[in-house]
């Protein structure tokens, strides 16, 4: 009373019931486990390494922040501000303007100021900046 469909025999495989074929390729594996060697490479390598990258990372960090201080000097190249001279040597003058604190801020390095003391007052043409100072000459008065 069975139907031919219903009778089982020992060991056959109904066809109906095959797996589909794996849609995996060999090479699509081998591209997942060369993916995966490559992240723990670059993982270890970042691990062993961090001694020589955390410093470059922090001077580049550092290098980013200095460089909106530089472009903030750099505006006053090409102008002409007073200096208070505090220092002198030979014919350099070490000074700062109205807008630096002795001591706290960056100073002017003053060229051509040969007979300059401290105490003096000079006019200063600014000709370059660097990350705290301005570097200028001497304007004749």
């Amino acid at each position: 009373m069975h139907s031919p469909r219903t009778t089982e025999r020992a060991g056959a495989v109904d066809p109906r019931m095959r797996t589909r074929p794996s849609s995996i390729t060999p090479s699509a594996a081998l591209s997942g486990i060369w993916a995966l060697l490559l992240i723990v490479f670059v993982v270890a390598a970042l691990y062993f390494g961090r001694s020589v990258l955390v410093p470059i990372a922090l001077a580049t960090l550092i290098t980013f922040l200095l460089s909106r201080l530089v472009t903030r000097l750099e505006r006053w190249i090409g102008r002409e501000i007073d200096v208070l001279v505090d220092e002198t040597q030979k014919s350099l003058a070490i000074g700062r303007s109205a807008a630096d604190a002795p001591e706290i801020d960056g100073v002017v390095r003053v060229k051509g100021a040969k007979t300059a003391k401290p105490g003096d007052r000079l006019r200063v043409h600014v000709t370059g900046a660097d990350e705290y100072d301005l570097k200028g000459t001497a304007v004749a008065s």
